[in-house]
């Protein structure tokens, strides 16, 4: 048996008996967290179950199934070598499994059950290193396995509940998530008495580059562009690779982390300020994010260049649906309500010219009449609310984690502050974007450029939609006064500004 020994550590590795009387076993082995890749863990386990096999008469190898780096706890984690495991003992290939332990096989309820029934079906047996043998046939094989798998789910359950605690703290408290090290930012470790403290500094070089990047989206040039400027430079990423990609860049911006701000399970549940320094200033990054997420929601068709200036910003004044544009050799270029069937009574409709001559000018006008365009000064009333909201949060935290709170009243708490967090931080991200200071010069060559994302840039900031109204019975000309725009802080009828 030892001469196979070298061929059973692969996945499909495979030892078909053919002596009579001797009962194959399949190995299944599993481990939930393999950091390194390396395989150790279910190659011992491998070793463990196939000792088994062998101390015991009557048994010989059958086929080992392998898992690697795969929970059994985690319902949305899926098992492909467990089940072909399944299958296959369904198929009548197998009787008998072979593990480390019960819990190496199922610990969720409901799969355990499964197994049970399947195992009891066929007879079988489970075979564990530690001498168990669970017999299926019987009702005190099946009620033990059961016991077993009950007693390694509670547990998966509480270890489960104490790390989603622990992290949640950590959280609260601003610390740093960990992780691969984040562009603009670099490890110090310290050895501080018996501890290794970990603190996380600006990179100046790399923290330069994303103010760069910043600035840049926020005067009209798209991520992409950007990135492949990045690129042209040579500029490395922060694993050393020289190819920057737009969408991750993307990502990158609007990271609260950025920021200094501390973000759980997604990027819009920002908890607390960070234990580090920021690279940009908060209203800064959320006018940058407002930006980004803003563009990301007007392309028209994913994946495909938007060739319209006004695509996404118009909308139908009977129905509010956004208006498609509709291109078409035979006629001139328009904006349709997009409703399909009787739900909109008007169906208006717009020629794309005239309204992106309107609109052309009228930014033109606004620019060159603001040497600088701010929409808003004084200081963030929702920020002040934040920063209060988030030292609540803290003290709440700590009165849990001295035992003052309950988890219950703790959690009670805490869902309510998220709430109210939530709501802030949209009214946050309208403020910055009412904030942002657009460099008159910059913004007007930008514009008269005639590149149309970067013009469409200059509309996100400026623009909030652009609302046409019905053609008046008997007007077959266009009608500027159909058009009405409303902008970021206030709402202006186009026609009023000629």
């Amino acid at each position: 048996m030892r001469t196979i020994m070298p061929a059973i550590y692969g996945p499909t590795a495979s030892y078909t008996p053919h002596m009579s009387g001797y009962v194959p076993v399949a190995v299944y082995v599993r481990i939930s967290y393999d950091r390194y890749g390396k395989r150790h863990g279910v190659s011992d386990q491998t070793s463990d179950v196939i000792d088994l096999i062998e101390r015991t008469p009557g048994l010989v190898l059958g086929e080992v199934y392998e898992d690697n780096d795969i929970s059994a706890f985690n319902k949305d984690a899926e098992r492909p070598e467990y089940n072909r495991l399944i299958r296959d003992v369904r198929a009548g290939r197998w009787t008998a499994v072979g593990c480390v332990r019960g819990s190496r096989l199922v610990r969720q309820r409901l799969q355990r059950a499964e197994f049970i029934d399947l195992m009891e079906s066929v007879h079988g047996k489970v075979y564990t290193t530690d001498g168990t043998v669970y017999d299926f046939a019987s009702e005190v094989g099946r009620g033990q396995f059961d016991s077993d798998g009950v007693k390694d789910t509670n547990e998966s359950e509480k270890i489960s509940a104490r790390v989603t605690r622990a992290h949640v703290r950590m959280a609260d408290q601003g610390r740093f998530p960990g992780g691969k090290r984040p562009y603009g930012y670099q490890r110090k470790r310290e050895i501080i008495g018996d501890e290794i403290v970990v603190t996380w500094l600006i990179q100046p070089e790399e923290a330069e580059i994303l103010r760069e990047v910043a600035r840049r989206v926020m005067r009209g040039e798209s991520v992409h562009a950007v990135a492949m400027d990045l690129n042209r430079r040579g500029v490395p990423t922060a694993q050393g690779r020289k190819w920057w990609d737009g969408p991750v860049l993307g990502r990158m911006l609007v990271r609260p982390g950025i920021a200094g701000l501390r973000s759980f399970k997604g990027y819009d549940n920002i908890v607390a300020p960070g234990d580090w320094e920021p690279i940009l200033p908060v209203e800064e990054w959320q006018a940058l994010k407002a930006t980004i997420e803003e563009r990301a929601a007007r392309r028209i068709v994913p994946g495909n260049e938007v060739k319209q200036l006004l695509a996404g910003f118009m909308v139908c004044a009977t129905c509010g649906t956004r208006m498609r544009s509709s291109v078409s050799s035979r006629r001139p270029d328009a904006f349709r309500c997009s409703v399909i069937g009787d739900s909109c009574a008007t169906k208006v409709h717009v020629p794309a010219r005239p309204v992106e001559d309107l609109l052309t000018d009228l930014i033109g006008r606004r620019l060159r009449e603001y040497a600088e365009y701010t929409a808003e000064e004084g200081p963030s009333t929702s920020a002040a609310k934040l920063a209060e909201l988030a030292s609540r949060m803290d003290r709440l935290a700590g009165m849990w984690a001295r035992g003052e709170l309950s988890d219950e009243a703790y959690g009670s708490a805490h869902r309510a502050a998220e709430t109210e967090r939530n709501d802030l931080r949209r009214q946050a991200e309208q403020e910055a974007l009412r904030r942002v200071v657009l460099p008159g010069p910059d913004a007007i060559a930008a514009w008269e450029s005639g590149d149309l994302m970067r013009r469409r840039s200059i509309l996100t900031l400026l623009v909030d939609r652009i609302v046409v109204a019905p053609t008046r019975s008997g007007r077959k000309p266009f009608d500027p006064n159909r058009v009405t725009v409303h902008w970021r802080q206030h709402e202006t009828d186009a026609a009023d500004l000629d």
